[in-house]
């Protein structure tokens, strides 16, 4: 990796081939004077003692005007060689020997998995030159651009410079730069066009985005879940399946998310098991028990006459079908979902099935059944004959009260024989 120091007047060379590769690596270097009128020197690597050694018995004086002292490369006669291959994050110096933990901190005291760090623990983000930073993780980086051998702040910002809108640069402070990006005048400070604003997404000055909004010549990206806003706590827009409140956005109920809305999971399946009884099955535990009003039940498209619901478990419910008279095997059947979305998960789902159908297995009444059904059947001739009679012996009341009182009493009859009563004349 080349010389990184150099002081050949102290006679102490330190060639550093234990760093690690890709890796920040902080590296420290003591001279002390001794109560002994002795000097010594410590190399630390990574807030390790790395090698320790007595430069003499007198104290270190730099007598000549031309002496040197180099950081990333070796100097001779002839100039610089074996040049440093790598980065210098920064330099300090102190003119007392300091502890090295309040210098730096190992690895095994840093928050992450870096060779050291800070003394607060953090890491010092680590990108190849071909990346740049994202975050939140010290080794979390994404590509430059295929246009850019390297890169800051966005894959397409192709220089290291202090300022986003210089294009070039003689060093990396704000006052350095030699060539703006087009759409910007004055190299002092490299100020957008008039009209444009510093997109620093494309790297260019330009015209903000839909989902962009101006401010001080920059265009920022809107708030999640905003299509377009006005400022950062003003959205006016919002993408699918968002609505507007308190000037943000945020999912429309049944759907979830931070950068994009998408549905909550909640559906309902039907069985229908041998006694013509139905089972309907949700996906999540109900919010709400269900209704009968929530449901619409038909055969062959026509409403049934009742049902009732009873609740199994938090996410099944059984259907009972009042079926009026033999069912033929493979009869359709519909359950409709009244106002479906009204029905909720505790997740936050809503329903969206409008409708389950299947085929019913044949049902045939019992004698008690049968027996119900003819009396029903006998109640409805009845009260069609009583009609007829009332109108053809209106002129005779004698005979006319006397059929009113038998089909009065043959009406009691059914109802008493329907409820199962016993009835003694």
């Amino acid at each position: 990796m080349g010389k990184l120091l150099e002081c050949p007047y102290l006679s102490a060379f330190f060639y550093l081939q234990s760093l690690e590769s890709y890796e920040w690596n902080h590296i420290a270097f003591t001279v002390e004077h001794t109560n002994l009128k002795q000097t010594k020197m410590a190399f630390y690597l990574n807030g390790i003692t790395d090698h320790q050694s007595d430069i003499g018995s007198d104290y270190f004086k730099a007598t000549k005007t031309d002496m040197t002292f180099t950081l990333g490369a070796e100097k001779d006669v002839s100039g610089y060689k074996n040049y440093f291959n790598g980065f210098i994050y920064d330099i300090k110096g102190h003119n007392s020997v300091k502890s090295i933990s309040s210098l730096v901190l190992p690895a095994a005291q840093c928050t992450e998995a870096c060779k050291a760090c800070f003394t607060n623990g953090i890491c010092i983000p680590n990108c190849l030159i071909s990346q740049y930073w994202i975050g939140p993780e010290y080794n979390k980086c994404s590509k430059c651009s295929s246009e850019c051998l390297s890169c800051r702040d966005s894959s397409a910002f192709c220089n290291l410079c202090a300022n986003q809108k210089c294009a070039s640069c003689y060093d990396f402070e704000a006052e350095s730069c030699l060539k703006c990006v087009s759409g910007t005048s004055n190299t002092a400070n490299c100020q957008c066009d008039y009209g444009l604003a510093w997109n620093s997404s494309s790297g260019m000055c330009a015209t903000c985005h839909q989902w962009q909004f101006k401010e001080n010549d920059s265009c920022y990206d809107c708030p999640p879940l905003c299509a377009q806003c006005d400022s950062e706590n003003k959205c006016t827009w919002c993408i699918n399946n968002a609505v507007l409140s308190s000037g943000g956005c945020i999912c429309s109920p049944g759907y979830t998310g931070i950068s994009n809305c998408t549905i909550i999971p909640f559906n309902v399946t039907l069985v229908i098991n041998q006694n013509n009884t139905l089972i309907l099955t949700f996906s999540d535990a109900l919010k709400q028990d269900l209704q009968n009003e929530q449901l619409l039940v038909k055969i062959n498209n026509h409403t049934i006459p009742s049902w009732s619901i009873s609740k199994i478990s938090s996410t099944q419910c059984l259907v009972s079908c009042d079926f009026d008279g033999k069912i033929s095997e493979g009869t359709n059947f519909t359950v409709h979902f009244i106002n479906s979305t009204s029905i909720a998960s505790i997740s936050g789902g809503l329903l969206y099935e409008e409708y389950l159908s299947g085929s019913l297995y044949e049902s045939v009444m019992t004698s008690e059944e049968q027996e119900v059904a003819q009396i029903q059947k006998a109640s409805l001739f009845w009260g069609k004959s009583f009609s007829w009679v009332k109108c053809s012996f209106s002129n005779a009341q004698s005979k006319s009260f006397s059929i009113m009182n038998y089909a009065e009493h043959r009406s009691v009859f059914f109802l008493h024989t329907l409820c199962k009563i016993p009835y003694n004349r």
